[in-house]
């Protein structure tokens, strides 16, 4: 559904059938300002303008169960499904699901994807992945043991192979380079429990988490303690 401010009425989606019994499960803004949304019927674009196009097994090489969509600094789409990775190329306007190098990760059901300008992480409940923009470098991560038992929710790349991931556990910061792991809770104001796809980080490099708790942030120069959010935080 959306909502129209000017009038403060919630309705469907005009002219979209398939958003009346698709299941959505991810929502994101492509750099050319169309809403992308992720569904069981594969990809659903409306633009600024209010036009809909809808993506699928049906008119592209892309599978229904899509898990969402990553713009890289490219503008490019990746695309977690249930058969494996598929790429939006926008210079084209197309949807291709090969021409991955040998051994990447592309062929593995279900991925869900995130990342920042140059560097793409893919995970499931109990892996995660990572490449650089151009797939010249990529592999697995391989944390310590039990530290994706409790599921997975969410994986973020600082660079300098750093990445923050978040699951049942709560937050944690994984150093691949030396192969150290910080983790935040409860006594450094994490608190509550981590929602799912609800990483961040914004320009001042301020990291943004969504939990049960509220919204907290995390000052990544100092990574001493999570504040939550609120109207009178000052960042």
């Amino acid at each position: 559904v959306r909502y129209n401010p000017q009038n403060d009425v919630i309705e469907r989606v005009p002219n979209c059938d398939i958003l009346s019994y698709a299941t959505i499960s991810g929502m994101t803004i492509s750099p050319a300002g169309s809403l992308w949304l992720s569904s069981s019927e594969g990809v659903s674009i409306i633009t600024a303008k209010g036009e809909i196009r809808n993506i699928n097994q049906r008119n592209s090489q892309l599978p229904m169960a899509i898990k969402n969509t990553f713009f890289d600094t490219y503008g490019n789409g990746w695309i977690g499904s249930s058969k494996g990775i598929c790429l939006y190329i926008a210079a084209d306007d197309i949807i291709k699901d090969g021409d991955f190098p040998k051994g990447f990760f592309n062929h593995i059901p279900d991925l869900k994807l995130h990342g920042n300008t140059e560097e793409i992480v893919a995970y499931d409940r109990l892996r995660i992945f990572y490449t650089d923009v151009a797939m010249k470098n990529y592999g697995e991560l391989h944390l310590p043991q039990g530290i994706l038992a409790e599921n997975c929710m969410d994986a973020l790349p600082m660079g300098n192979r750093q990445y923050w991931i978040t699951t049942e556990k709560g937050l944690f910061l994984w150093n691949d380079a030396n192969k150290t792991i910080a983790r935040y809770g409860a006594s450094t104001g994490l608190g509550g429990t981590v929602n799912g796809v609800t990483m961040t980080l914004d320009s001042d490099g301020v990291l943004w988490v969504g939990t049960s708790d509220g919204l907290k942030m995390l000052d990544t120069k100092t990574k001493a303690y999570l504040r939550k959010y609120s109207t009178q935080t000052v960042v």
